[in-house]
């Protein structure tokens, strides 16, 4: 394995986001199906970087290609060359820069944008801060926490008032009980 891949990223763990998992091999030359669990891969590209985890720090890989397969993509990386290399690298979770999750346009954004933003809503007043991210299959929700509790909100225009973006916060109006049905036996 080539060693100017092994360096130290601590430093950057912070400014990356995880975004999927290598999940198998594809064929006999090394290329592996990465597993995107957004299932959006338009924004890959050749040379683009990619962290996976080692030993408390990150292991820099460069795509050398990319297509979108299934809900991910088909990809080369540099230095893998056959399916035994491809194998080693299966399950590891995929790590990128967390700059390439920042919109142009505030209409079309990234969730990850909205992580640690507070949650504000019209009745409730505060319900906590952005902490991750999940769906139900229909709907993107928000993990929200304050303290000991976490709620799932669904991010929806019906119930989004405003974002601001200067002061990092969501106002909402949610429908009476949704945040019960998260603690109900």
């Amino acid at each position: 394995m080539n060693n100017k891949n092994n360096t130290d990223h601590s430093d950057i763990s912070p400014k990356l986001r995880k975004v999927g998992k290598l999940k198998s091999s594809h064929g006999i030359r090394g290329d592996i199906f990465f597993l995107i669990f957004s299932k959006d891969a338009s924004w890959l590209q050749p040379n683009m970087k990619i962290y996976l985890p080692k030993n408390n720090s990150f292991e820099e890989k460069v795509i050398q290609k990319c297509k979108p397969h299934k809900d991910g993509a088909i990809i080369t990386l540099e230095g893998i060359n056959s399916r035994n290399d491809s194998d080693l690298l299966l399950s590891q979770e995929v790590w990128v820069s967390a700059d390439l999750f920042v919109s142009e346009d505030k209409g079309n954004l990234y969730l990850i944008e909205l992580e640690n933003f507070e949650v504000v809503d019209a009745m409730l007043g505060m319900i906590g801060r952005i902490e991750g991210f999940s769906s139900n299959g229909m709907q993107d929700l928000l993990i929200v926490v304050n303290n000991d509790k976490s709620y799932e909100i669904p991010f929806v225009k019906e119930f989004i008032q405003e974002i601001d973006y200067k002061k990092r916060s969501i106002k909402t109006q949610l429908p009476e009980g949704l945040l019960d049905i998260n603690y109900e036996d």
